[in-house]
């Protein structure tokens, strides 16, 4: 990879695009085709972000109606496809590989179909939470709505370092801040070995029905690839909020198979998705 990148580099900045055609590192204003009309394009706070850090960090300036053109290929093709056929800065394109994404073809046909855009919350049914608690990462949960056999996944969080005290609190905050009311709070098999600092000897479950989240612990599944197949066969069925589930769409998009050493992808957090679906609620 490293080679590859040196190579591009000793190039002058070239970039061989999916299409046969060549750009220059940043030259995105150079091309009409990349750009769109910003009028009616959502663009995620995750993204924005992502834009700031290209202008300080690579010098590549993108005015709105371009930001556009990539809010809406990514959208299209996914984060890994967006880096590898368009990608900002040289070392971009090697960033990430899609090979080895457990969930890339469900995502792709999310895309496809539609199924992740704008997903409103509807206040007459409850939200459900699906924890993922890292014992030497981080701590992920999916919001969820039930509409029979449609799945709506309207929020996602992720944090570390922090207690179960600090998650109860943002669960409130979130729920002032949306307006919704909680239903069912499922968490992981391994729960009580959690990372979580704890008063006294007190069980995780324990304390947490203390602050409000009375969790429902998931029984685990023993065959991984069965908790892969039932999180490819949920995800079929889901609808993801883009705008406030930008992390976690790029976390799914990302999850792969775990690798004997470490490459410059950031591995992707877990969720106990998968393993709750035949739980979940009507």
């Amino acid at each position: 990879m490293i080679l590859l990148c040196a190579l591009v580099e000793e190039a002058g900045g070239k970039l061989t695009l999916s299409d046969g055609t060549t750009r220059s590192q940043g030259s995105l204003d150079e091309h009409d085709a990349y750009r769109e009309d910003p009028a009616h394009v959502v663009i995620p706070k995750e993204l924005g972000e992502y834009f700031d850090q290209l202008e300080a960090e690579h010098r590549v300036k993108l005015d709105d109606n371009q930001r556009a053109w990539y809010a809406i290929t990514r959208k299209k093709i996914g984060a890994d496809d967006i880096w590898r056929e368009f990608p900002s800065f040289a070392e971009e394109a090697f960033k990430i590989s899609a090979e080895g994404a457990y969930f890339k073809p469900q995502m792709t046909k999310a895309r496809e179909q539609g199924r992740i855009g704008k997903v409103p919350v509807d206040p007459s049914r409850p939200v459900n939470t699906f924890w993922d608690i890292g014992k030497s990462d981080n701590t992920s949960i999916w919001f969820h709505q039930s509409h029979g056999t449609i799945h709506h996944l309207v929020d996602f969080y992720e944090n570390s370092g922090e207690g179960v005290e600090h998650y109860a609190r943002y669960l409130n905050d979130l729920k002032n801040k949306r307006e919704w009311t909680y239903g069912r709070h499922y968490g992981p098999h391994d729960l009580d070995n959690s990372h979580w600092l704890l008063p006294g000897a007190k069980a995780t479950v324990d304390v947490a029905r203390g602050l409000g989240i009375d969790f429902i612990v998931v029984p685990r599944i023993a065959d991984k690839s069965n908790a892969i197949e039932a999180g490819r066969n949920f995800l079929s069925m889901c609808w993801i909020g883009e705008e406030h589930c930008a992390h976690g769409i790029r976390c799914l998009d990302n999850y792969r198979k775990a690798r004997t050493t470490r490459t410059a992808l950031t591995r992707a957090s877990r969720c106990t998705t998968g393993q709750a679906t035949a739980q979940m609620p009507s």
